[in-house]
């Protein structure tokens, strides 16, 4: 899993997806979800995440494969 901060958030989520990682994204890394914007939910950040990884050919796991990944119930 890689993460970046501030302007390098998404940039950094496609890297780490780009690598074969897991992608988490939050606005304890951003608040912004453009240049000079600031988003207005962890939603808003997660529905652009989103974006990057399926234009990417990725797909998103369900919240079972997510527990599953992590060991848990």
């Amino acid at each position: 899993m890689g993460f970046g901060i501030g302007r390098m958030a998404f940039p950094m989520l496609a890297q780490a997806f780009l690598l074969g990682g897991h992608c988490r994204i939050g606005m304890e890394d951003t608040a912004y979800i453009a240049r000079g914007e600031y988003c207005r939910s962890n939603a808003q950040l997660v529905e652009k995440s989103v974006g990057s990884i399926t234009g990417l050919g990725g797909t998103l796991a369900t919240p079972q494969d997510a527990r599953s990944i992590l060991g848990l119930q």
